[in-house]
Protein backbone atom coordinates (compact mmCIF):
# COMPACT_ATOMS: atom_id res chain seq x y z
CA UNK A 1 0.00 0.00 0.00
CA UNK A 2 1.25 3.07 -1.11
CA UNK A 3 1.75 6.28 1.79
CA UNK A 4 -0.75 9.07 1.51
CA UNK A 5 0.85 12.30 2.75
CA UNK A 6 3.24 12.05 -0.21
CA UNK A 7 0.34 12.18 -3.06
CA UNK A 8 -1.81 14.68 -0.78
CA UNK A 9 1.78 16.74 -0.88
CA UNK A 10 2.00 15.99 -4.90
CA UNK A 11 -1.71 17.12 -5.27
CA UNK A 12 -0.85 20.16 -3.51
CA UNK A 13 1.96 21.60 -5.25
CA UNK A 14 0.38 20.74 -8.54
CA UNK A 15 -2.29 23.26 -7.90
CA UNK A 16 0.05 25.66 -6.76
CA UNK A 17 2.19 25.19 -10.06
CA UNK A 18 -1.29 24.92 -11.62
CA UNK A 19 -2.20 28.29 -10.73
CA UNK A 20 0.95 29.67 -11.35
CA UNK A 21 1.24 28.73 -14.52
CA UNK A 22 -2.16 29.85 -15.18
CA UNK A 23 -1.76 33.15 -13.77
CA UNK A 24 0.91 33.84 -15.62
CA UNK A 25 -0.56 33.13 -18.45
CA UNK A 26 -3.83 34.95 -17.44
CA UNK A 27 -1.25 38.09 -17.27
CA UNK A 28 0.57 37.61 -20.16
CA UNK A 29 -2.14 37.76 -22.87
CA UNK A 30 -3.76 41.04 -20.77
CA UNK A 31 -0.49 42.57 -21.21
CA UNK A 32 0.01 41.31 -24.72
CA UNK A 33 -2.54 43.29 -25.47
CA UNK A 34 -0.59 46.94 -25.23
CA UNK A 35 2.98 45.43 -25.82
CA UNK A 36 4.91 46.84 -28.61
CA UNK A 37 6.13 43.23 -29.42
CA UNK A 38 3.48 40.37 -28.04
CA UNK A 39 5.58 37.64 -29.71
CA UNK A 40 8.38 37.91 -28.08
CA UNK A 41 6.43 38.47 -24.97
CA UNK A 42 4.64 35.49 -25.76
CA UNK A 43 7.85 33.40 -26.08
CA UNK A 44 9.61 34.59 -23.28
CA UNK A 45 6.35 33.75 -20.97
CA UNK A 46 5.98 30.35 -22.23
CA UNK A 47 9.82 29.09 -21.83
CA UNK A 48 9.11 30.53 -17.95
CA UNK A 49 6.56 28.85 -17.30
CA UNK A 50 7.52 25.26 -18.88
CA UNK A 51 10.14 25.06 -17.57
CA UNK A 52 9.07 25.79 -14.27
CA UNK A 53 6.27 23.33 -14.91
CA UNK A 54 8.76 20.54 -15.45
CA UNK A 55 11.13 21.22 -13.24
CA UNK A 56 8.31 21.42 -10.52
CA UNK A 57 6.52 17.86 -12.02
CA UNK A 58 10.52 15.89 -12.15
CA UNK A 59 11.04 17.34 -8.58
CA UNK A 60 7.87 16.18 -7.04
CA UNK A 61 7.38 12.46 -9.07
CA UNK A 62 11.16 11.44 -8.54
CA UNK A 63 10.07 8.63 -10.81
CA UNK A 64 6.45 7.50 -9.39
CA UNK A 65 3.41 7.55 -11.76
CA UNK A 66 1.48 7.77 -8.85
CA UNK A 67 2.85 10.97 -7.51
CA UNK A 68 3.41 12.27 -11.31
CA UNK A 69 -0.51 11.65 -11.76
CA UNK A 70 -1.90 13.21 -8.47
CA UNK A 71 0.92 16.66 -9.28
CA UNK A 72 -1.14 16.12 -12.81
CA UNK A 73 -4.88 16.37 -11.12
CA UNK A 74 -3.85 19.19 -9.27
CA UNK A 75 -2.42 21.38 -11.82
CA UNK A 76 -5.85 20.87 -13.08
CA UNK A 77 -7.52 21.47 -10.40
CA UNK A 78 -4.83 24.79 -9.70
CA UNK A 79 -5.87 25.82 -13.26
CA UNK A 80 -9.94 25.71 -12.63
CA UNK A 81 -9.33 27.17 -9.62
CA UNK A 82 -7.82 30.63 -11.23
CA UNK A 83 -10.64 30.16 -14.77
CA UNK A 84 -13.01 30.26 -11.67
CA UNK A 85 -11.25 33.37 -9.91
CA UNK A 86 -11.05 35.57 -13.18
CA UNK A 87 -14.50 34.62 -14.21
CA UNK A 88 -15.92 36.28 -11.39
CA UNK A 89 -14.31 39.66 -12.61
CA UNK A 90 -15.75 41.56 -15.11
CA UNK A 91 -13.91 43.95 -18.20
CA UNK A 92 -13.79 46.83 -15.18
CA UNK A 93 -12.32 44.94 -12.94
CA UNK A 94 -15.44 44.57 -10.68
CA UNK A 95 -16.90 41.41 -9.75
CA UNK A 96 -19.91 40.12 -11.81
CA UNK A 97 -22.53 39.11 -9.55
CA UNK A 98 -23.83 35.77 -9.96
Amino acid sequence: MTNVFPLILSLFTGACAGALFFEGLWRTVSRAVVNAKPVSLFVLSFGIRATLLLTVLWLVSRGNAFRLTACMVGFLLGRAVILRIHSRVGRGGKEVAD
